[in-house]
């Protein structure tokens, strides 16, 4: 079993820049397009050669965790203040 990495997409718009079929990436498969989204895939010979063209950029593991935004007020939470 590969090592799996998190990675995101190293151009600015939505083109794909990975997909594969691999039995080591979650569900089998991996689809790399969003730059503002982090993936989880399997370092695979296609993502190593995609992160050497730089069409993949390899995530730290502590960057990839998103805190929640704290939860919005209701309007009449709001007023009773």
């Amino acid at each position: 079993m590969l090592k799996k990495i998190k990675v995101k997409s190293g151009r600015n718009d939505r083109q794909v820049v990975l997909f594969e079929k691999h039995k080591d990436h979650p569900s089998g498969q991996a689809f790399v397009s969003q730059p503002d989204r982090v993936y989880e895939v399997a370092e695979t010979p296609l993502v190593l050669k995609r992160l050497s063209q730089n069409w993949l950029v390899r995530v730290e593991q502590k960057a990839a965790v998103k805190k929640a935004a704290p939860k919005a007020k209701s309007v009449s939470e709001a007023a009773e203040k």
